[in-house]
């Protein structure tokens, strides 16, 4: 056996998944943070652009139920919707597909999970190659969901951007969008990476004060602010 022959082969399949990585597979953050309950403006710096090999990730911390309605997270027109369900704590992701025919547009919903945690920040990840949908929660797979037909194309970002959903009380922090389809590793990396904007986006505005007290006389303070 060659053993230089084959550690020759093992670093050249490490540099091709190196380069890969570095120049085919490309994140970025999109938006550090916001309020579902308020209106935000869409979001067009879209890596993805208009194809079908793609993958977002995004921190989504709910923190009261609405029971009277679907709750949207984000959504692309005619491509994609994550979004609650109205009375019960599942999350689905909206794939829009083409119909058998090709004549028409219709919609395959995914159960990602039917105990989603609220009060508490969750990673969701949703990774899309082609007709192969996977879900990720907290970096691990939940799901993984072959589309009945081919998915749409959606349009260019300016004309198809990503919104948020609306009047409810949610929020979002760290939404991630890759071009192309991510794997577990990839999907772990990014969920232990965490969220900066998570705390600051509770506790930003406070601030806790430390007294030294010696007999009942205040020596010395100290503040920390969050």
């Amino acid at each position: 056996m060659d053993w230089t022959v084959i550690v020759l082969s093992i670093i050249i399949i490490l540099l091709i998944y190196i380069l890969y990585v570095f120049f085919v597979s490309k994140s970025s953050v999109i938006d550090k943070s916001a309020s579902l309950k308020e209106t935000n403006e869409p979001i067009t710096t879209i890596n993805s652009g208009q194809s079908v090999r793609y993958a977002y990730g995004i921190w989504v911390y709910v923190n009261t139920w609405d029971t009277t309605r679907e709750k949207t997270i984000f959504s692309r027109k005619d491509n994609i919707r994550l979004y609650l369900a109205a009375n019960e704590p599942s999350l689905y992701c909206s794939i829009t597909c083409k119909s058998k025919d090709g004549s028409s547009l219709v919609e395959q919903n995914i159960l990602i999970t039917d105990n989603f945690a609220i009060q508490k920040w969750v990673c969701i990840v949703i990774s899309s190659d082609n007709t192969i949908v996977d879900a990720y929660l907290d970096g691990k797979l939940v799901n993984s969901t072959k589309l009945i037909t081919s998915p749409n194309q959606p349009g260019p970002a300016k004309t198809s951007p990503i919104t948020y959903g609306t009047g409810w009380d949610c929020y979002v922090a760290g939404f991630q969008n890759w071009n192309t389809p991510i794997g577990p590793q990839e999907a772990w990396d990014s969920y232990m990476a965490g969220n900066s904007n998570a705390i600051s986006r509770f506790f930003g505005s406070y601030s806790f004060t430390f007294a030294v007290n010696k007999d009942n006389q205040q020596q010395s303070s100290y503040t920390v602010g969050l």
